[in-house]
């Protein structure tokens, strides 16, 4: 029996473990990657227990548990009577994956409603997926609260109808509401549950990703535990910290069994060296014929090479290095387009003969409108896994018509969308950085973006957008000045997730979107005008 599971993060590195299990046919597997937070739970789930806790709610966590999801689920964690704050709160940020079970009595539940309004609270701050699942009650009765979530309502809102805080929050759970019920979930009335749940699962295990499939349960005794212990030593403390846990034990305690195998990803092999690993397989660039088929699929959306391109293809391909990513981005581009026009980009692929595949990345960038080079850039720095919605949102905000600019993106293969939400290739996000970065790499404060705590400065005064997340600003280990933002006139966007000190005595009047995170100060600066501003969030803040 194997319980050696999980890895932890090791800086610059993205972890893949296989491992073998006795009996053979059994796998675990695990990916992780050093970009993104620290989870203790893959999935939360919000439910109304008295309707759905002793039969869909119930048997879906089983479910759950059978493919080695980790979920969480209130009625078990939380004491009755105990204050939504500060123990499901946390639960809620840790978690991978939201699912809102809504029943008939969902909406009678303040309990409820106060969830689900955290839970979106917490994606916009961090994009993560929800899942609505509509148990016994219309997709209609949730979104327009009528029927049943009319009545509910009714009886909220008149037990509150003399305090104008509560009546507000009341407004916030009836906007959190029509929101997650416009999302695309499941529509379970009436159906099998059993056949169901089966669908649920695998569609939040191929959202997940590859985790922990095949477990013969009844010969790993005890394996759970275990691991949960593993995961609690590897994901404690800094996501920066390089962590290497032991595992020790006597003979046939269960350590490993015999042919396990360990696989370790990074960019930089000294890295793996460092780490002491055995062997390192270098992945070779794409062979000819391989590049040409991809290349194909995204120049002409065939697996064949048109007869009038075949020198212009030789030629572009040999510019691509055989890189998958340049290969898709560049085909992309050239898709519709004429012999004259591909030979124009082949002339500026030339003049960049002896440069990466960065620069050849960067050809792409270069032929888009400025509209859509800002879009891009906005995403490459914030808005990576974020929801088209909410991004689009935004970018109508600052000027950007993303509507046209984000579908020229996709077109390009410079983005995709997946599950209604956006995304970008990190070596894309990292040239978009470096774009925003390259006039003047060492004074963050003549940049137009700002995304790394590290970067913030007393001196920043040119910035049109700033969001910045640290993880240990929950536990109070990083600390700011946030006297730096008082300089900022133009400043049109400011998501922070960043302990601050000092004073603040402005705020830029060009706000649109701001989402501050545990404020210090008692009151906004009186000279703050927020006439432009469209969202507004001060969780945990010291505001009277």
């Amino acid at each position: 029996m194997t319980f050696l599971e999980e890895a932890g993060k090791m800086k610059g590195v993205d972890l893949y473990f296989y491992i073998s299990l006795m009996p053979s046919n059994a796998i675990v597997q695990y990916s992780s990657s050093s970009s993104h937070a620290i989870n203790t739970y893959d999935v939360f789930v919000s439910f109304r227990g008295e309707d759905t806790r002793n039969n869909f709610t119930g048997f879906l966590f089983q479910a759950l548990r059978t493919k080695g999801i980790h979920a969480f689920k209130d009625d078990q964690h939380l004491n009755k009577g105990q204050s939504i704050a500060p123990e499901l709160l946390q639960a809620i940020q840790a978690s991978r994956l939201f699912i809102i079970v809504f029943s008939n009595n969902y909406a009678s539940s303040i309990w409820c409603l106060r969830e689900l309004a955290e839970i979106l609270n917490c994606v916009q701050t961090s994009p993560r997926p929800v899942i609505p699942i509509f148990y016994d009650v219309d997709p209609s009765v949730v979104r327009k609260q009528s029927g049943c979530y009319e009545k509910a309502f009714a009886e909220h809102e008149n037990r509150f109808r003399e305090n104008k805080a509560k009546m507000e929050e009341a407004k916030r759970w009836r906007k959190a509401l029509t929101e997650v019920a416009n999302l695309s979930g499941w529509d379970i009335q009436n159906k099998p549950q059993y056949a169901q749940i089966e669908e649920i699962v695998q569609n939040i295990t191929n959202i997940l990703g590859p985790k922990i499939s095949s477990l013969p349960k009844d010969e790993l005794v005890g394996i759970e535990y275990r691991v949960q212990e593993l995961k609690d030593l590897l994901c404690y403390g800094s996501l920066n910290d390089v962590r290497v846990v032991g595992v020790s034990g006597m003979g046939g305690i269960g350590k490993t069994s015999g042919g396990s195998k360990i696989i370790i990803i990074s960019r930089d092999e000294h890295i793996l060296r460092m780490h002491g690993v055995d062997d390192v397989y270098q992945v070779q660039p794409l062979s000819w014929e391989n590049a040409a088929q991809l290349f194909c699929r995204n120049a002409f959306k065939v697996n064949y090479i048109l007869s009038d391109y075949e020198k212009l293809t030789r030629d572009v391909l040999s510019h691509a290095q055989g890189h998958p990513l340049a290969i898709e981005v560049i085909g992309s581009s050239l898709f519709g387009r004429s012999v004259s026009q591909w030979k124009s980009a082949l002339t500026r692929l030339k003049e960049n003969k002896n440069k990466s595949v960065m620069d050849v990345l960067r050809i792409s960038f270069d032929e888009l409108d400025e509209g859509d080079k800002e879009t891009f850039l906005d995403i490459a720095c914030f808005y990576n896994g974020y929801e088209e919605v909410y991004v689009k949102e935004i970018l109508s905000f600052r000027g950007f018509h993303p509507e046209f600019g984000m579908q020229v993106l996709i077109d390009k293969s410079l983005i995709t969308n997946n599950y209604g939400r956006i995304y970008m290739d990190s070596l894309l996000m990292d040239l978009g950085r470096s774009i925003v970065r390259e006039k003047s790499p060492k004074e963050p404060r003549k940049w137009s973006r700002l995304w790394d705590y590290q970067d913030f400065h007393n001196e920043i005064d040119n910035l049109e957008a700033i969001v910045v997340k640290n993880e240990e600003w929950m536990f109070g280990r990083t600390t700011m000045r946030a006297d730096g933002l008082s300089n900022i006139r133009q400043l049109k966007l400011l998501k922070l997730n960043v302990n601050f000190s000092g004073s603040l005595s402005h705020l830029s009047n060009e706000l649109g979107y701001l989402t501050w995170n545990k404020y210090p100060f008692k009151w906004l600066p009186p000279s703050f005008r927020p006439d432009k501003l469209v969202e507004l969030k001060l969780r945990w803040s010291s505001i009277q």
